[in-house]
C-alpha cells in the first residue's frame, strides 16, 4: 500500500520519478539492518559452532532465501524468517517496473489497475490450481503476490478515488473492528499453514487485511 502510493505520487503525478532514488531510498531502509542482523547471526553461529544448511545464508544475503526454502523446505533456522523480505524486495522490483510501463500509457491509472488486477487474480488461480508441494505454494513470489497487491489496489483505489472514504465513513469503523477480529482470530486458533490458507486462504485474507487498512 505505502509503495504503491508513493510511486504513484512520484511516478504519475510528479513526473520527477527518479528509480535510481527510488532504490536507493528503498536500500537504505531496509539493508543496514537485515545486514547488520545477518553479520550477527553468522558470527554468534560461528561461536556456538552451528551450521547453517548449505547455501541459505547466501540466499538470504541475495533476497532469495524464499525459494532457496521453496526448494528444500523451512529448516527452521535463525534466517529462515528472511523469506518473506525476500518476497517483499522482489515484489518492489518488479512493481516498480509495472508503474513505469503503466506511466508509458494514455491512461496510467486505468492501464495500472488492470496490471493489478491480473496479477492478483493470477496468483489466486495460481494457488487454486496449482499442484505444487507445500513449500512451494508457502513461499512462491507468486502465490503471495496477491497478499501485496490487495495493498496496491488500495492504494490506487483511494489514490484515484479518496472521496469514498467519505461516503462510507459511519462504516469505517465497524468494519475496521470486524476486520481485526477476523485476524486475531485466525492468529490464536489457525496453524501457519493449512492447506485452505495455501489455496486461496492468503488472499481471501489480503482482503480483510485491506479493509483494516481502510478503516485505519
Amino acid at each position: 500500500f505505502l509503495i504503491t502510493h508513493l510511486l504513484l505520487r512520484e511516478a504519475v503525478h510528479s513526473g520527477s520519478f527518479s528509480l535510481g532514488a527510488f532504490y536507493l531510498r528503498r536500500t537504505l531502509r531496509v539493508a543496514p539492518a537485515f545486514i547488520a542482523y545477518w553479520i550477527f547471526v553468522m558470527v554468534l553461529a560461528r561461536v556456538v559452532d552451528y551450521e547453517f544448511p548449505s547455501g541459505q545464508p547466501l540466499a538470504s544475503l541475495l533476497y532469495a532465501n524464499n525459494y532457496y526454502q521453496a526448494l528444500y523446505g523451512d529448516a527452521s533456522t535463525p534466517l529462515s524468517h528472511t523469506w518473506s523480505l525476500a518476497i517483499e524486495e522482489q515484489f518492489y522490483l518488479l512493481l516498480v517496473v509495472v508503474v513505469i510501463a503503466a506511466v508509458h500509457t494514455a491512461r496510467p491509472i486505468r492501464t495500472l489497475t488492470i496490471l493489478i488486477a491480473c496479477g492478483w487474480s493470477a496468483s489466486i488461480v495460481v494457488q487454486l490450481l496449482a499442484n505444487w508441494p507445500q513449500y512451494q505454494l508457502e513461499f512462491s513470489t507468486i502465490t503471495r503476490a496477491s497478499e501485496l497487491l490487495a495493498g496496491s489496489a488500495l492504494a490506487v483505489l483511494l489514490h484515484t478515488r479518496a472521496e469514498i472514504l467519505t461516503r462510507v465513513s459511519s462504516l469505517l469503523r465497524p468494519v475496521g473492528i470486524a476486520a481485526m477480529t477476523v485476524i486475531v482470530l485466525l492468529a490464536a486458533t489457525t496453524d501457519y499453514d493449512p492447506p485452505w490458507l495455501l489455496h486461496g486462504g492468503y488472499g481471501a485474507l489480503s482482503l480483510v487485511n485491506a479493509a483494516l487498512v481502510t478503516s485505519l
